[in-house]
């Protein structure tokens, strides 16, 4: 009897603590280290300056720029690479993220027409980094508030190549630029496990103006493991200086980010 008076009393331990366990489960718990692979559902929107000329085309020139506006549905034959992929560790009150975005399009997505009758395809790359640190001016249950201060980098390059009596031409452009951002980034979390963001930058310093802004929904499955759904719009606008860029314009679109927690 006294046995099985014991033995009840461990289960019933057990049982509760179990039970406490699962009561205790702090979704919202900001972790150490957050990384983020993501899959972004891009289209572009604006014009490719100063295209490569033709060097086995010699009557020929470029226009000195061309409008593009092609939906993620346009350009995703031409996709030859992407990688995309964010970071963030938050402390108490302070907080550092870092992203990047690399892209490459080739052919005939990104052509003009009277182009591509010539025998002329473009490749065009993108690459932007951005790492930035900030401090949580308002926190509380939920809702918090960070400003952030960082920095931009852009790399962009556009190749030419031309099957026209099977000849190649190798003409190139590349630019790579930086730009200090000041961004803002607001949360909300009415439950557990939903969160709701809000982030915002721009870089005032620079001829090259430049922007972004994220909407964002997450839902934390576990401590460890969780997925958002969002929509970003990067904004370059080189109006003041064409030879800082290759691509001026709106790059913008959904997109489907995982989250791993440590």
């Amino acid at each position: 009897m006294l046995f099985l008076v014991c033995t009840t009393i461990i289960e019933n331990g057990n049982t509760q603590q179990a039970n406490d366990s699962i009561t205790n489960l702090d979704f919202n718990k900001k972790a150490q280290f957050r990384i983020s692979p993501f899959f972004w559902y891009l289209g572009l929107k604006g014009e490719i300056i100063k295209p490569p000329k033709p060097s086995n085309l010699p009557e020929y020139d470029p226009p000195p720029s061309y409008d593009v506006d092609l939906s993620f549905n346009d350009i995703s034959n031409s996709i030859k690479f992407f990688l995309m992929l964010s970071t963030q560790y938050e402390g108490e009150n302070f907080l550092i993220s870092a992203s990047v975005t690399s892209l490459v399009l080739e052919g005939k997505a990104i052509t003009p027409f009277e182009l591509i009758i010539k025998g002329i395809n473009y490749r065009f790359s993108y690459l932007t980094g951005e790492i930035s640190g900030g401090y949580r001016i308002i926190k509380k249950e939920k809702i918090n508030l960070d400003a952030l201060v960082g920095v931009r980098m852009l790399h962009t390059k556009i190749e030419g190549s031309s099957n026209v009596l099977g000849t190649e031409f190798s003409g190139n452009r590349s630019v790579f630029w930086y730009d200090p951002l000041f961004g803002v980034q607001f949360k909300y979390k009415p439950i557990k496990k939903v969160e709701f963001s809000l982030y915002g930058d721009f870089g005032p310093i620079r001829s090259v103006d430049s922007y972004q802004v994220l909407a964002q929904g997450s839902y934390f499955f576990t401590k460890v493991f969780s997925m958002s759904l969002g929509y970003r719009d990067y904004f370059i606008n080189s109006e003041k200086e064409e030879k800082e860029t290759i691509y001026t314009g709106s790059i913008y679109g959904p997109y489907l980010r995982f989250g791993f927690e440590f």
